[in-house]
């Protein structure tokens, strides 16, 4: 398995219409197949991908943002909604784009000021 952030945009959406098709197939929660259309539209529309580093930025933001989602799905107080952004989230994926050997970016920017 190669994670998103491994991926060239190209390949992430590709792969993301054949994941949605997967899900549907296997009969996962609508709501769930929705919620991950909407964010995979989200990922495919996002201005950031115009920007230097912006198809980088998204993959990671993608990879990070997914698994975390995925990993706290139908868990009280720790469920979210995957097609709302979130904004600190992909700053930290830009900061990783752009430093990819940082591992905890958003950290070392509060430590800097």
């Amino acid at each position: 398995m190669v994670r998103d952030e491994n991926l060239l945009y190209r390949e992430f959406s590709l792969a993301s219409h054949r994941y949605i098709k997967e899900i549907k197939r296997i009969g996962w929660d609508q709501k769930h197949v929705e919620a991950l259309t909407g964010f995979f539209y989200g990922i495919d529309t996002d201005p950031m991908c115009s920007q230097e580093h912006g198809d980088k930025v998204v993959l990671i933001y993608a990879d990070r943002y997914r698994l975390d989602w995925f990993n706290t799905l139908g868990v009280p107080g720790k469920s979210f909604n995957i097609r709302v952004f979130h904004v600190a989230a992909k700053v930290e994926a830009y900061v990783g784009a752009k430093t990819p050997t940082v591992k905890h970016p958003i950290a070392q920017i509060d430590h800097a000021l």
